[in-house]
């Protein structure tokens, strides 16, 4: 009761992290009816493209066979002749077998991606544990691929028993025909049994890859706790987060502030806003070094007047330069005008008290 019942607050989708962890111990969603349909349309193209190479092989190994001496087939001779025709099929099958072991390996990284997993690979000693083995065997998942494997046995079955029924004339008559003749109709029927059972097998593999994919994501699964300790781990407590953002806040505000005392002038609402601009050729146009609303803008008056830093009212350009400027951006060219004429103004002001 109490799995079913954290089973049940598995609500949340695998984080990132949970993802890679779930990867480094092997679980991945893959579908091995995926791969038996792979293999087996390999399997048969290879043999449509090879298909006179075959049977030119088989007649060979027969001629060499049968041209083998009475008297050179005895016990003492026999792991001689299997070794010769084990060297003689193997030409023959080496690209079937080698074909299929390429297509088997690039469909599963196809399915999964390339990565070796040590974790994976290594001993779980635990696998070991009869009673453990005995709750793997009698599992609903174990049921369902049986259940799946007695569907696809029996459904291949009946496809066999359709084609070889009206074929029985045939086969009988393989005895009778050539070697050409024999591989011939084996490989006719055995591709008509094939192809049919192709049909099949992209069906199941269609809903197989599917089901592996949702009992995948549903395994991996995540408590809303789990999310939130790993949120600790990888980026520190919210709590802790919290407060250094609002420590850097504070601490970007004071900078804001000691920039106002070097401000060329300050533009305000005049209760409102307030905008400190400062003005140097290289910057190309006056940049905005500290703004505020409010208590902050009352802030920054204040401190402007602190430090002798004239303080200009006006509405229109405050409510503009506020809303389209961000501090350290500079002044937007459709302002230029504007605030060169208040620059002018201060600047004059400025001349005339030195004079």
């Amino acid at each position: 009761m109490p799995e079913r019942n954290e089973s049940a607050e598995r609500t949340e989708s695998a984080t990132p992290k949970r993802r890679r962890e779930a990867r480094e111990e092997g679980q991945v969603a893959r579908s091995q009816e995926v791969n038996s349909f792979v293999i087996l349309t390999a399997g048969t193209l290879i043999t449509i493209g090879f298909h006179s190479y075959v049977i030119e092989g088989i007649e060979k190994v027969f001629v060499q066979s049968f041209n083998l001496s009475p008297s050179y087939i005895e016990p003492g001779n026999m792991s001689r002749i299997a070794m010769n025709l084990f060297m003689w099929f193997c030409p023959i099958v080496a690209p079937f077998f080698l074909g299929i072991i390429g297509v088997g390996f690039l469909v599963n990284v196809g399915q999964v991606g390339f990565h070796i997993s040590p974790k994976a690979l290594s001993p779980k000693f635990d696998k070991l544990n009869p009673v453990n083995g005995l709750k793997r065997i009698l599992s609903w998942r174990a049921v369902l691929e049986a259940c799946k494997s007695a569907m696809k046995i029996g459904v291949i079955g009946f496809i066999s028993y359709k084609v070889f029924r009206p074929a029985i004339n045939d086969i009988m008559a393989l005895s009778l025909g050539s070697s050409p003749d024999i591989v011939g109709t084996i490989i006719r029927i055995g591709g008509s049994i094939v192809l049919r059972a192709l049909i099949v097998m992209i069906v199941v593999a269609a809903l197989d890859y599917a089901f592996q994919f949702w009992q995948h994501e549903k395994s991996i699964k995540m408590t809303l706790r789990e999310v939130r300790d790993e949120l600790k781990e990888t980026e520190g407590d919210p709590l802790v987060r919290q407060k250094m953002k609002s420590i850097q806040r504070e601490m970007a505000r004071r900078r804001m502030m000691e920039a106002v005392k070097e401000a060329d002038v300050v533009i305000t609402n005049p209760t409102s806003i307030a905008v400190a601009l400062k003005y140097k050729p290289e910057f190309h146009a006056p940049k905005i070094i500290a703004k505020g609303r409010k208590h902050l803008a009352e802030r920054i008056r204040k401190i402007a007047v602190d430090a002798r830093v004239p303080v200009v009212e006006n509405k229109p350009l405050a409510w503009a330069l506020f809303e389209s400027c961000k501090i350290g951006e500079l002044v937007p060219v459709h302002l230029y005008k504007a605030v060169a004429e208040i620059l002018a103004y201060v600047f004059s002001l400025k001349n005339k008290v030195r004079l």
